[in-house]
């Protein structure tokens, strides 16, 4: 099972599609200006998957149980901005669902009944502000990427589970 979870995590990984503006050809090149090089403009979709742990304590004796095996995905837009040829920034706007379900757990409480899971849906709108870094600009697109996501939720939706 541990195996499928890897071969799983590999492939959401590796799925996901990124289409950004390049530099045109040499023949179109000279009618730009030099404010429009500094500018980079991308769409972006990727197939999420959550690797958090399998229990969220609140205490030694309580927490949550969530089950993230849902399709979940994120989806946006993206604007680069070029400081210079090794340091730009980035920002955006990105759509992304974050489903999974759930359980309450208390090893010391006393229950009547059994707890059921309850299945949660998250509508999250995403605003990124990042930076980023060129080892080698003008050789491959090697980069090291740092910055902050502020998450509004947009909907959230919690049902019971019904067996």
């Amino acid at each position: 099972m541990k195996i499928f979870k890897i071969s799983l995590l590999i492939l959401l990984v590796s799925i996901s599609f990124n289409l950004k503006a390049q530099e045109n050809s040499p023949k179109t090149a000279k009618f730009q200006n030099q404010s429009a090089k500094k500018f980079k403009i991308g769409l972006f979709y990727s197939l999420d998957k959550n690797l958090s742990d399998e229990h969220q304590s609140f205490n030694h004796y309580e927490g949550y149980a969530p089950d993230y095996n849902k399709a979940n995905y994120s989806l946006g837009a993206e604007i680069e901005y070029f400081l210079n040829a090794k340091f730009s920034i980035q920002s955006g706007i990105n759509y992304a669902n974050r489903d999974f379900t759930g359980t309450y757990y208390c090893h010391v409480c006393d229950f009547i009944g059994v707890i059921e899971p309850k299945n949660i849906k998250q509508r999250i709108l995403e605003m990124p502000i990042t930076t980023k870094y060129y080892f080698l600009p003008k050789k491959i697109l090697l980069y090291v990427e740092a910055g902050v996501v502020n998450q509004f939720i947009l909907n959230e939706t919690i049902n019971e589970t019904i067996h």
